[in-house]
């Protein structure tokens, strides 16, 4: 297992590198921070400075100096803050540095073939990513079958004892959990796993069915985790959700990350997106 983070130093606001370093120290897994330089970001520029082998005032840069000189700075400012959150840390995580100017996705999916167990954790606020938008976000992770955690800037990382799961119970969605539960074990949470429905008229086979669901996933799930069921009555699916995990102050939150092909159907790219802009926590995507 290895956590791959985004780097997010490109903005002012604070970045997410540090709940992810958390996150590696709570779980003993090694950390890279990916940042990925966008070639096409970048076109021939005159330097306001002079470089004193090749560069003059005024000169126009290269493709690749510019490409060379944004490599330096993002792996100045990546030594900065790992050598400020090292002493904060005050474990011997391994962390490692990796700047590239590779396609984004091309990279991600060289890199979880080397380690198909490996989770995302990328910044809430994509300007500050490679990421151009969160539609890119969802649309890249989409093709990915590793968890990912979208985390708002500025959190805090603290040990979820309370874990809110949406699921509709089928068993289309067991091997989405069961990655997540791998990333919970350390911890051993309470986890609510909730389905949504507009109608409870018929309670008891949904109860029964809950409760298969419920016996198939224990079957791999650390038995430090609580696991309960229940299910949510609401006619708006994304309000019943959003009040539902402020009401329970639920530290983390985990949701679907795209249209499960399951009985219910349940699952949509929108609804992910709504719930991720809408919840100021923690979400992974499974």
């Amino acid at each position: 297992m290895r956590i791959i983070i985004i780097s997010d130093i490109s903005d002012e606001s604070e970045s997410i590198i540090p709940w992810g370093l958390n996150l590696g120290k709570h779980t003993e897994t090694e950390v890279d921070i990916l940042h990925i330089i966008d070639p096409r970001e970048y076109q021939g520029v005159e330097s306001p400075f002079g470089d004193s082998q090749s560069i003059t005032p005024g000169e126009k840069l290269s493709h690749q100096e510019i490409l060379n000189r944004e490599k330096t700075r993002a792996g100045i400012e990546l030594d900065k803050l790992l050598s400020k959150e090292a002493s904060r840390l005050n474990y011997p995580l391994k962390i490692n540095t990796i700047i590239e100017t590779e396609e984004l996705e091309k990279k991600l999916k060289t890199l979880f073939t080397e380690q198909p167990e490996s989770l995302l954790v990328s910044g809430m606020n994509t300007e500050s990513t490679v990421f151009r938008d969160l539609d890119e976000f969802m649309s890249i992770i989409g093709k990915l079958n590793n968890p990912a955690f979208i985390i708002p800037p500025g959190t805090d990382f603290h040990k979820p004892e309370k874990v809110f799961l949406l699921t509709d119970f089928s068993h289309d969605t067991i091997m989405g959990i069961k990655n997540v539960f791998k990333w919970l074990k350390p911890f051993g949470s309470l986890v609510n796993a909730c389905e949504v429905t507009k109608k409870m008229n018929q309670y008891i086979e949904l109860e029964l069915f809950s409760k298969r669901w419920e016996k198939k996933v224990k079957e791999y799930a650390d038995s430090s985790i609580v696991l309960k069921t229940n299910r949510l009555k609401g006619d708006d699916y994304n309000e019943t959700i959003i009040n539902y995990v402020g009401r329970n102050e639920f530290e983390w939150v985990v949701i679907p990350r795209r249209r499960k092909e399951s009985s219910k159907k349940i699952f949509s790219v929108n609804i992910t997106k709504k719930l991720t802009e809408s919840l100021n926590k923690p979400i992974m995507l499974y």
